[in-house]
């Protein structure tokens, strides 16, 4: 399977967040903001695969075989996804994140005529 194939991935709707799985990596550093780790041994609560449960669902349900997404091809997709959305942000003035809409470049004046 090629590394960057899609793996198990959770959304949970309530909270707009993805949950990716990978293996365990103490060692890794990510580049980022609100990267949640589950260490080895940790145990993570999930709905049944192809079910949904409250606000947890399956974007991608897992297949049985354990697969795990590569850290390096999911850091790297997550990045150019987000260099992306930058890009689409700043045409349409909107958090390339949350995608709530954001204020246009304040003039000299405050915004004000004159």
């Amino acid at each position: 399977m090629h590394p960057a194939a899609a793996r198990s991935a959770l959304a949970d709707t309530a909270a707009r967040r993805v949950a990716f799985f990978l293996p365990p990596d103490p060692e890794g550093r990510w580049i980022g903001t609100g990267v949640r780790y589950a260490g080895r041994g940790a145990w993570i609560a999930v709905p049944a695969p192809h079910r949904a449960a409250g606000r947890l669902r399956w974007l991608v349900p897992p297949d049985g075989t354990g697969a795990l997404f590569v850290p390096a091809a999911m850091e790297l997709s997550l990045q150019l996804a987000l260099g992306q959305l930058a890009a689409q942000a700043t045409t349409r003035r909107r958090c390339p994140t949350c995608g709530v809409p954001t204020a246009g470049p304040r003039s000299r004046s405050g915004g004000r005529p004159g």
